[in-house]
């Protein structure tokens, strides 16, 4: 459970993410998918932040605590990134193919993942459970939001642009 903890720590998705956005960029040509990594996944560790801050709520300390945790519980960083940080990478996948059966799985993935690193939070006795609910709430919400602000700057360039063509592989 510790080695399923660590893929959701802030290292392990920097260097996932900051590969995985080098990569598409680079095959692609574009700064889209930095933007894309900026905005969901260096965002959403402010909004933790910001509101572990504000919230303010003790660890939980279970006798047989098996990581030891500093900081405050709500909403667990590791359940939020994971989950920002999973879907970041299987968007970035679903760029660079229009197969379906990969875009399906990178997502199936995505989502055991974000599963995993929360239950283990659990399981390690470092964060209640609504803490981690907190944290996927926190995650799914701030995906929808970014999601919607590339929709609608995309509306936006596309109008403007007078381009109407079918939106490339880069473009979603």
């Amino acid at each position: 459970m510790i080695a399923v903890t660590d893929l959701g720590s802030a290292v392990a998705l920097a260097v996932a993410s900051v590969a995985g956005v080098a990569y598409v960029s680079w095959r692609l040509r574009s700064w889209y998918p930095i933007a894309l990594g900026v905005l969901t996944l260096g965002l959403v560790q402010l909004l933790v932040l910001g509101i572990k801050v504000t919230i303010g709520r003790e660890r939980p300390n279970p006798p047989g605590q098996v990581v030891p945790e500093t900081g405050f519980s709500f909403p667990s960083g590791h359940s939020t990134s994971s989950l920002v940080g999973f879907a970041l990478l299987a968007w970035l996948v679903c760029m660079l193919t229009g197969n379906r059966t990969v875009w399906a799985t990178a997502w199936l993935a995505a989502a055991a993942g974000a599963v995993l690193v929360g239950l283990s939070r659990i399981y390690l006795g470092v964060h209640y459970p609504s803490d981690v609910l907190g944290g996927w709430m926190l995650g799914l919400t701030w995906l929808a939001v970014v999601a919607v602000a590339v929709w609608v700057w995309r509306a936006r360039t596309t109008s403007r642009n007078g381009n109407h063509r079918t939106r490339s592989t880069a473009q979603r």
